[in-house]
């Protein structure tokens, strides 16, 4: 049931969702917070506080693994593009992510004689540890690609560091060179442009047979590649290029590994954010002191020493009774008397409820399901619209009497508010007869 954003702000149901999201351990598990809705069957309602009650049990005896998730959303678009591939970082968050899955299904497996109802949420989840494995053992904690990534690079690299010490070895033994000494401005290699050069006095230029590369800030001193190193250098620079050109070969290896999985890890991390959003509404419902409640499709509610579920400190319970003996409930009593309190604490838990969340009242508590939920409080004034509140008032009540049916909660704060007292009394009573008709 999408229940009407009027309805879900009037009974603070995005503070509820705020409650989940602090309680979610990826941003997978966000997301399905932030498309949470009521369900529309008996069925639907017992199963997902089944589900609730069973993480509630876990949570008691154990808390979930530390992991780390990441949205990886663009990431797997990217994947399916042809000659794309993605970087060591990313690679990394993948594994991780993928680890992660594979840990919480691990946690809640090791509980399935607990969990009937979880256990076929987590084993949707599949294992990719050979596809981590390979990941953690080709990327180092910098985020670059390591000699193991594959045979090619581990030889290019090796040639690499042979090539890098002989041109060094070759280069300080010119530094060494008493026929340079004069020339020589800091006796050191270095690199520039990718190639080893030695730094020689502006003035010394055409003492050292070679090409200048770079001059330094000060313009004292040439960064200079001498002759005799020229065609090594040249070999290192192709090197380099092999290396670069094998890097992203194995790159592309494993972006189209992960590619020909996409389906399989689609639907992985949406069942890891499914026992998320779970494992959020299971920490609510311990924080809460939440039971499940008996759920019905007869119209019949009983709430028990029910708590509005974001109030703080000493909060007074409500026991509330509709649908039995009679369809219409009216509350009475004076100002500050927690009229709207209730009325808010009856909407917001029927909400709770029939989205899979535990409810804060007594065992023996008993909801609805309501094919949607209205609400109209007597002091709200519509601003967008530049409406009195009596106007507004009005606009709801119509729209209440338009659309409610027989199986609809309609929740209305100071019926007849905001008018002259015999024009309220006798506009309440008229819109009291239209919903027991409708009831």
């Amino acid at each position: 049931m999408n229940v009407l954003s009027h309805t879900a702000a009037t009974l603070e149901w995005p503070r509820i969702k705020e409650r989940l999201n602090q309680s979610t351990f990826s941003p997978l598990g966000i997301k399905e917070v932030d498309s949470l809705e009521c369900y529309n069957t008996v069925q639907e309602v017992e199963n997902s506080l089944l589900e609730t009650l069973e993480m509630t049990n876990i949570l008691k005896e154990a808390s979930f693994p530390a992991i780390e998730i990441h949205d990886l959303s663009s990431e797997l678009e990217r994947c399916k593009a042809e000659n794309s591939y993605l970087f060591t970082d990313e690679l990394i968050k993948m594994a991780l992510s993928l680890k992660g899955c594979r840990e919480v299904k691990q946690h809640v497996l090791y509980y399935k004689d607990q969990v009937p109802h979880l256990l076929p949420i987590a084993q949707e989840i599949e294992s990719f540890k050979s596809l981590e494995d390979r990941v953690f053992k080709a990327v180092d904690s910098n985020g670059k690609l390591t000699d193991h990534a594959s045979k090619e690079l581990s030889a290019i690299r090796k040639d690499t560091r042979r090539k890098k010490s002989s041109i060094e070895k070759r280069l300080h033994h010119i530094l060494r060179d008493r026929n340079h000494a004069d020339s020589i401005q800091d006796f050191i290699v270095t690199l520039r442009e990718n190639r080893f050069v030695i730094p020689i006095k502006k003035d010394h230029k055409g003492r050292l047979k070679g090409i200048v590369l770079d001059t330094s800030n000060s313009g004292e001193t040439l960064f200079i590649e001498p002759e005799s190193v020229v065609e090594d250098n040249n070999t290192l620079i192709a090197l380099f290029r092999e290396e670069k050109e094998e890097e992203i070969r194995i790159l592309k290896r494993f972006t189209k590994e992960i590619h020909d999985k996409l389906t399989t890890i689609y639907h992985s991390f949406k069942h890891l954010g499914i026992l998320d959003l779970i494992h959020a509404k299971g920490k609510l419902g311990i924080e809460m002191e939440g039971i499940v409640p008996d759920i019905s499709d007869t119209g019949i509610f009983k709430l028990l020493n029910a708590s509005h579920p974001l109030l703080k400190g000493k909060v007074v319970p409500i026991n509330l009774y509709l649908g039995e003996d009679y369809d219409i409930l009216i509350i009475t009593g004076p100002n500050t008397g927690g009229k709207t309190v209730a009325l808010k604490t009856f909407g917001l838990i029927t909400m709770m409820a029939m989205a899979g969340l535990l409810i804060p009242a007594q065992e023996g508590s008993t909801i609805s399901i309501a094919d949607n939920i209205f609400i109209d409080s007597g002091d709200e004034q519509s601003i967008q619209q530049n409406l009195s509140t009596f106007s507004g008032h009005i606009k709801r009540i119509i729209e209440i009497l338009q659309y409610a049916t027989q199986k609809s909660l309609v929740l209305i704060d100071e019926l007849g508010a905001g008018t002259d007292p015999d024009e309220g009394t006798n506009l309440g009573l008229a819109v009291l007869d239209q919903l027991r008709e409708i009831a």
